[in-house]
């Protein structure tokens, strides 16, 4: 028997007023799967993320995470959800200015109630394993680009999540340092079994993947 989807999507659409930004979407993503969803630039792959990390809800249609029906959480459920057992990776880094890089990785499990000297363990190990290890005490500015992203990466999954969404994550990187980036993220993912699905028009990065999905104008097809 197979296993249970993290991620099930049936015939989901997501408008923004009178604008179709998402046009009947179907796909699954099994455990510890890396799906790459490919497309340009306006073709709804951010938004198709933010529906999955439980930022906006779909218009019609449904979504399952986890085995779950994300239509009928609370919003303190789908907190609940979002903190413990999904992790996000931007394009940009958005770290915390006033913190060091160390305790912006902190503050996933800080914010779940983990006692701080648990937290910083935990940052700590995996900012290491990162090659942060002689900048935990450094702040966003005294680092360079890459070192930025790997400590998003760190904060994106220093909580274990089942489920990491990333977005264009390395976008905002030259080649060099982002093809760094993109061997941290698939050995980090592939070693947790960690459920990837990133959004890029980067066709390196997309070929990375186990499966492609392309998406077009709304539209979803295998790629």
């Amino acid at each position: 028997m197979s296993a249970q989807p993290v991620v099930e999507v049936q015939d989901l659409h997501k408008r923004f007023d009178t604008l179709e930004v998402l046009k009947g979407l179907n796909f699954r993503v099994a455990p510890g799967e890396i799906i790459c969803v490919w497309g340009p630039s306006g073709a709804g792959k951010s938004t198709l993320l933010h529906v999955l990390g439980l930022m906006t809800p779909p218009s019609e249609g449904k979504l399952n995470l986890f085995g779950q029906d994300m239509a009928r959480p609370a919003d303190s459920a789908l907190s609940k959800i979002r903190n413990e057992r999904i992790g996000f990776l931007f394009q940009f880094h958005y770290l915390l200015p006033d913190l060091s890089l160390l305790e912006n990785v902190m503050i996933p499990l800080l914010i779940r109630g983990e006692p701080r000297e648990s937290a910083e363990g935990k940052a700590k190990k995996i900012l290491e394993r990162l090659g942060l290890g002689p900048r935990l005490h450094h702040r966003p500015a005294q680092s360079s680009g890459g070192e930025q992203q790997r400590t998003a990466l760190a904060r994106a999954l220093v909580g274990e999540p089942a489920l990491l969404l990333a977005d264009e994550p390395t976008g905002n990187l030259d080649r060099g340092i982002g093809r760094e980036v993109e061997k941290l993220l698939k050995s980090e993912v592939k070693s947790r079994g960690t459920t990837l699905v990133l959004v890029t028009h980067d066709e390196t990065l997309a070929a990375e993947a186990d499966r492609r999905l392309v998406l077009i104008d709304g539209v979803l097809n295998a790629g």
